[in-house]
């Protein structure tokens, strides 16, 4: 568990720096800016959403066979169902265009760096089943 939270500490570092650039670049474009869009949120953002999809990659490696492929596509749904629900309702004019390509610049990082610093390793056979089955009812 602790090689997840570093590798999503580590995500999140690289994540908020590429994020941070991308907002950069993307009011000076658009000619706009909003205070809600600042480095401090930004960062805090790529770092939270990093870490927590750190524990989901890990639960991943865990119960499936084919942790990346999941987490990609579970990661890039994420991504489309914040950029479908920010496009419909933008808090201010613009927000949008500048609020929704950071997005997938945290979810992209996040889908090729977390297989990389978090392996996963095979779990030795128990007699468990993962996850752990139903109760039965009686």
């Amino acid at each position: 568990m602790g090689r997840a939270v570093l590798a999503g500490v580590i995500a999140g570092v690289v994540a908020a720096v590429l994020t941070n650039v991308t907002a950069v670049i993307l009011s000076r474009q658009f000619g706009q800016s909003f205070d809600q869009l600042n480095w401090f949120s930004i960062s805090r953002a790529s770092m939270i959403s990093s870490v927590i999809a750190a524990f989901v990659y890990s639960g991943l490696a865990r119960w499936t066979n084919r942790p990346a492929v999941w987490f990609a596509a579970l990661g890039v749904a994420i991504a489309l169902i914040d950029f479908v629900f920010l496009s419909r309702h933008p808090p201010e004019t613009g927000f949008d265009q500048i609020a929704n390509p950071p997005e997938f610049v945290v979810a992209i990082t996040s889908v090729f760096l977390m297989p990389a610093l978090s392996p996963a390793f095979p779990q030795p056979k128990s007699g468990r089943t993962m996850p752990p089955p139903f109760p039965q009812k009686t």
